[in-house]
């Protein structure tokens, strides 16, 4: 079988498959009522630990003391006083 001079060589288009049965899938219902919150998939904030609030609180008055220094400079420094500081409760 000759091939025509005028068709051109493109690729194949795809096609769709069409099962000879009918495929369901469950369905999961939530309980949507008055009562229930969406919290748009943020996490519940909870109590905030000795160790971060002292980092933001060191960080911040590094910070203001030393403008120049850079973050990861800083954390090191912050990282080294949580180790003596009094509100570390390994230090209690």
């Amino acid at each position: 079988m000759a091939r025509d001079k005028t068709t051109t060589d493109k690729p194949a288009k795809k096609s769709t498959i069409y099962l000879p049965f009918y495929v369901e899938f469950p369905v999961f219902e939530t309980d949507s009522g008055p009562t229930a919150k969406s919290t748009g998939g943020a996490k519940a904030k909870g109590k905030i630990s000795p160790y971060n609030k002292f980092m933001k609180e060191e960080l911040a008055r590094l910070k203001e003391k030393d403008p120049d220094m850079k973050h990861p400079e800083r954390f090191k420094i912050a990282a080294q006083n949580w180790a003596k500081a009094k509100e570390n409760p390994k230090n209690a």
